[in-house]
């Protein structure tokens, strides 16, 4: 818990990202996150396993404009890209465990 780290996306706002719970034998974990000019937000990340065996991943976010290109981010997230931002979050994270400890990133 308190780990600070940042990113940065092409067309998004580099972030700072800082984790506020961290329960891993509950499955959670949450973050605050400031898009630099953009937003900021806490995000939650409950974690279970599902029927076929492999882990479900309930993701929720409570997002705040910071400015005009907040406003212009948070106009953006309808349902079907938000679907489709988590679709590419599940490949990179399926493709880092794939090639964990083989120093591949993202």
């Amino acid at each position: 818990m308190g780990a600070v780290f940042t990113t940065e996306h092409p067309g998004d706002s580099s972030a700072t990202w800082i984790i506020v719970d961290y329960a891993p034998e509950k499955g959670q974990i949450s973050y605050a996150r400031v898009a630099v000019e953009s937003h900021a937000g806490l995000i939650w990340v409950q974690c279970s396993d599902s029927a076929d065996g492999h882990t479900l991943a309930t993701i929720t976010y409570s997002l705040t404009a910071l400015g005009e290109a907040g406003n212009r981010f948070l106009a953006h997230l309808s349902e079907s890209h938000y679907r489709e931002w988590m679709s590419s979050w599940e490949s990179a994270i399926n493709r880092f465990l794939a090639h964990a400890g083989e120093g591949v990133r993202g």
